[in-house]
């Protein structure tokens, strides 16, 4: 399950970073890009399966671990999901991004927002994190990390090209 909870959310980060960092390629390509991304996704489902046959244990949880590994994925996933809710299908899923015409441009203020700018990103990281505690996998930890320093890079680069877009 462990390897499963990453192929599902360690892409999207990084599909994020690869939006921001080539987002002129992008507008110009709108339909080139959801095919992109799943090419991408779907790859991490098998990367993710290998890793974690391969992969050692840092540490073997104790039951205690892997109860609080648990409730902190439910916990992210509630961030992401609320996240979805507040911003709404197409803000979430980047149309506002790649279409800003499409879409009305105004900074969310409201929801989980009004306490974090960014709370599906949060809610990735503490999924990441409860999925390293209640599995022990060095990968996952891994995976973590890589997370850790990614999320200030997308969080940049988001809010400079949301900048832009509302004239701030």
């Amino acid at each position: 399950m462990a390897w499963f909870i990453s192929a599902i959310l360690f892409p999207i980060p990084l599909i994020n970073l690869w939006l921001h960092a080539f987002l002129p390629f992008w507008r110009r390509h709108k339909r080139s890009f959801p095919f992109v991304a799943l090419i991408f996704w779907v790859a991490s489902f098998f990367w993710f399966k290998k890793l974690s046959v391969f992969s050692p244990d840092a540490f073997a949880p104790t039951e205690t671990m892997v109860l609080v590994g648990y409730a902190l994925m439910i916990i992210g996933f509630l961030f992401v999901i609320l996240s979805v809710l507040t911003l709404g299908i197409k803000r979430f899923f980047l149309v506002a991004v790649l279409d800003p015409k499409g879409v009305e441009q105004v900074r969310i203020k409201i929801g989980v927002f009004r306490h974090f700018p960014h709370p599906a990103y949060v809610g990735y990281l503490i999924v990441a994190a409860g999925n390293f505690l209640s599995s022990g996998a060095i990968y996952l930890g891994g995976v973590l990390i890589f997370l850790l320093f990614l999320m200030p890079i997308i969080i940049l680069l988001e809010e400079h090209e949301l900048e832009k877009r509302l004239n701030i």
